[in-house]
């Protein structure tokens, strides 16, 4: 599938303020229309143009959004979901079926929220989508990540387990378990909050508390734009489930075996009047308004929309219900603005409905902005916002939005009680509530964030951070430190810029979305940045860092190139629409390149190790060279694909015209290109590639042309030896990889992936390396080689009372052994190896003293 995009980026200059209103007001209300991308990107260049100072926030909750989908969008401008999971199942069913697995991955966490570098409070560990309860023990709960999976614990959050790493999605909207078979679990399949991040293969059921899973009736693996938001389970007759998505409500009578559609609509909440499992409360979503609350009599049989609400439903985005058992009459409708998404109010009924009053009606506080004060405008009430009653006390409420309020009158009055940063006293929470849910078996109160799971015990004012062994770091860059294999940064989404090191894990900034790397003479020396900060240079450790964005750049940019020079380390690189050099560490900067584009930022740049007159750069549309040290630029993107999202460039180290890029997209076949003439011609290496976006891809020096590819579902390995590439993924999880580093001191690999974290494997290549092989034809040889199934070994003037044949894996484990004894003459062994998976292999002789080793390959 191609798909040409391009996107018009009017950021440059303009100033960037942090609260707006935001783009999303621009969206049609159309729930069909709201995943293609191509919308959003209209909607976001009206919103820039209608601002005077556009929100900075806003603006990297699109650019975040563009920076996933570009390359991952079909023609439509849709995530191809039904592609995404049959590509992924084919290619888990194939290690399965492997005898021979090639990779040895570990990982290195963050295990724990990272401290901030300049203060007390903790940083975060990757978001949190969604909380779920074990039916009869209090201690048991699980929780969904958008990209990272669902987790379970057993102990009240002390330590935690995932439960599907090798699935092929590792979004997780919602949870429910069977009351009466608690190893039945079922799982909402995507991310809740926004629609991009992954996709929905709808909903799964385990029966063996998620150690195996299979799909139920409601399945999106054949359907486009579809996405469940929420399950609900009937406690009484568990076979009967209903799901909120954003095509409507479904239900099952028969444990998820058949669904039928009861109402239309794009419904992000739902929720039983408690202990009455036969009323059903629901409510539609839409970003720029014109939302609906639903209400079902017979158990989501049928559902009639609520006409008495006491507000315009053109002015609300986005209605969060609340119930509680300490009076199942009584619901609470906490409401976004449509203009801005800021707080509209929050709405009661006493009588499941039937009326309805303001229960917040003289509230001026703005309970979903940043403000500690509430004395702001606006905030992200479409994407964050969430509603808890006291299940003892109904008139004790909290609201989640960027923060948490709390009120003890019904909605009358709020107090601040929790605050992202920690301000005007409030306890300590994340940033972006995207649940807040008591434990009625225990009356705890828990809340689910864009870095943390907490926990706040009943008549508690203390958030108690309960994350630590969640591992669901969203990591979109790298950088490693030669010298030091324990020292690298990592920079995720939601959180800040990550230092690793012997220590631990500490945040450094709070900043996300830039190339981060050490200088590789003192790792004292550290670049990074993010949206709105730019790049920044640190000569402490981090300590303290100084701005060194080139002057009238825009610093909206996501993922901009920023590389250092590899025989001076004071020659800085950046790339936004034209490429800059700094010669003094960012103090001051030069371009040098003029207009390569205007539309499309540029997302790559290398230069040569061998040879630094030669820098590549590319946006994901074109690519260009310079064989001057930047002065001039020649495009070289003839004989590439077109449209399919240009994601990286690899320079060979000892060759300076040698180099390899990859792409993104679902055009089978087009995914790694190789040049030996600096781009004037191109080979195509795909190959047996899975028909997934290749993400990025790093060189292993030293070896024969050997390649690692990051892919949307795991790393693989090629050199010249091989005739396809080898899936080097044994031990991780099926996860997007955005970006790969090599640590020589150690001879391992790191790998930085979008949800669960930072990961790390011994390199492929044997201890007995291509220039060890012993070729000596005249008394060993091997044929045909490369081989299907059989090889030949033929000894010849053979005289030796033993002769130790074994042949090796690329990790060096033994596939295959035999001994002769008392032989002379000439021998031919036939060796049979269909068992074992296509790859390269080792194969050792000991013969009359002496060794022989010979690389073999089968195919």
């Amino acid at each position: 599938m191609k798909n040409v995009f391009v996107t018009v980026l009017l950021l440059c200059f303009l100033p960037l303020t942090f609260t707006a209103q935001p783009w999303i007001r621009f969206l049609p209300d159309e729930p069909g229309r709201i995943t293609d991308f191509n919308i959003h990107k209209k909607a976001f260049q009206e919103w820039l143009a209608s601002e005077d100072a556009p929100s900075i926030k806003a603006i990297k909750q699109f650019r975040r959004m563009e920076f996933f989908m570009n390359g991952r969008m079909d023609e439509t401008g849709s995530f191809p979901s039904h592609h995404y999971w049959n590509e992924s199942n084919r290619i888990i069913r194939e290690r399965a079926q492997r005898d021979t697995r090639y990779g040895s991955w570990s990982c290195l966490g963050p295990f724990y929220a990272p401290p901030i570098l300049s203060g007390s409070r903790k940083g975060g560990i990757g978001r949190i989508d969604c909380i779920s309860f074990h039916p009869a023990n209090p201690d048991i709960f699980y929780i969904g990540a958008p990209s990272g999976g669902c987790w379970k614990t057993t102990d009240g959050g002390v330590t935690w387990e995932v439960l599907n790493d090798y699935f092929p999605t590792l979004g997780v909207s919602d949870v429910e378990i069977h009351p009466q078979h608690p190893d039945t679990i079922y799982l909402a399949t995507g991310t809740r909050d926004v629609w991009w991040e992954t996709y929905s293969a709808g909903v799964l059921k385990s029966y063996n508390g998620g150690v195996d899973w299979e799909e139920t009736g409601l399945s999106f693996n054949v359907q486009q734009k579809r996405f469940v938001y929420e399950l609900l389970m009937n406690p009484a007759n568990p076979d009967i489930m209903l799901a909120a998505t954003n095509s409507g409500i479904y239900r099952t009578v028969n444990a998820g075996d058949d669904w039928s559609l009861v109402q239309p609509g794009n419904i992000k909440d739902i929720s039983f009047a408690p202990g009455d499992f036969s009323t059903v409360y629901a409510s539609t979503f839409s970003y720029s308004g014109n939302v609906h609350v639903f209400r079902s009599l017979n158990g989501g049989e049928s559902f009639e929309a609520l006409t008495n609400l006491p507000f315009s439903s053109y002015d609300v985005n986005r209605i969060t219900i609340g119930v509680t058992p300490a009076n199942p009459d009584i619901v609470y409708l906490l409401c976004s603005d449509a203009s801005n998404s800021g707080f509209y109010g929050l709405y009661r009924s006493d009588n499941r409905g039937d009326s309805w009053i303001h229960a917040s009606a003289g509230n001026t506080l703005n309970l979903l902005g940043w403000s500690q004060y509430g004395n702001d405008t606006g905030g992200q009430g479409w994407f964050t916002v969430s509603l808890a009653i006291d299940p003892t006390d109904a008139n004790h409420i909290y609201v989640g939005g960027v923060n948490i309020w709390e009120s003890f009158d019904g909605g009358a009055s709020w107090e601040i009680n929790a605050h992202w940063l920690g301000y005007a006293g409030a306890d300590y929470v994340h940033a972006d509530i995207h649940s807040i849910q008591y434990n009625y078996l225990n009356n705890k109160l828990y809340t689910s964030t864009d870095g943390s799971l907490c926990e706040l015990l009943p008549g508690g004012t203390d958030w108690i951070d309960i994350s630590d062994g969640i591992v669901i770091y969203q990591l979109y860059r790298l950088g490693l430190y030669q010298e030091d294999d324990d020292l690298a940064m990592v920079s995720p989404q939601d959180n800040g810029a990550t230092l690793f090191d012997e220590e631990g894990y500490t945040e450094i900034v709070l900043a996300e979305g830039c190339d981060n790397f050490f200088d590789y003479t003192n790792p004292q020396i550290m670049y990074y940045g993010g949206v709105g900060t730019g790049l920044v240079r640190s000569m402490n450790g981090g300590i303290q860092y100084t701005q060194i964005h080139p002057p009238g750049v825009t610093k909206s940019l996501f993922n901009p190139p920023f590389i250092i020079n590899p025989i001076n380390p004071k020659s800085i690189y950046s790339a936004f629409y034209d490429v800059y050099l700094s010669t003094n560490r960012g103090t001051d900067w030069i371009q040098i390149s003029s207009g390569l584009t205007t539309q499309l930022p540029l997302q790559s740049l290398e230069i040569a190790p061998s040879d630094t007159n030669y820098l590549y750069t590319a946006t994901a549309l074109k690519i260009w060279r310079s064989r001057n040290y930047g002065q001039e630029w020649e495009d070289i993107s003839s004989g590439l694909p077109y449209g399919l999202g240009l994601s990286d460039i690899c320079i060979a180290p000892d060759n300076p015209e040698h180099i390899w890029v990859t792409f993104q997209g679902f055009d089978a076949g087009n995914k790694v290109f190789y040049s030996q003439d600096a781009g004037d011609s191109w080979q195509n290496m795909t190959l047996n590639l899975p028909n997934m976006p290749a993400n990025c891809l790093v060189y292993e020096n030293g070896s024969n042309n050997g390649i690692y590819v990051g892919t949307d579902i795991g790393i693989y390995y090629m050199d010249d030896d091989l005739d396809e590439w080898v899936d080097f993924n044994d031990g991780l999880p099926n996860v997007i990889i955005y970006e790969l580093e090599i640590n020589y001191l150690s001879g391992k690999i790191k790998a930085a992936t979008y949800g669960r974290g930072f990961w790390e494997t011994p390199l492929i290549n044997p201890p007995v390396q291509t220039g060890e092989i012993v070729e000596n034809p005249g008394v060993i040889s091997v044929f045909p080689n490369p081989a299907s199934d059989i090889i030949n070994i033929k000894i010849s003037d053979a005289q030796s009372d033993k002769c130790i044949m074994t042949i090796h894996d690329m990790m060096n484990k033994t596939v295959w052994s035999e001994n002769l004894y008392n032989i002379s003459g000439e021998s031919i062994i036939e060796v049979d190896l269909k068992h074992l998976a296509r790859g390269p292999y080792i194969l050792r002789i000991n013969h009359s003293g002496q060794e022989y080793i010979r690389k073999i390959l089968l195919k």
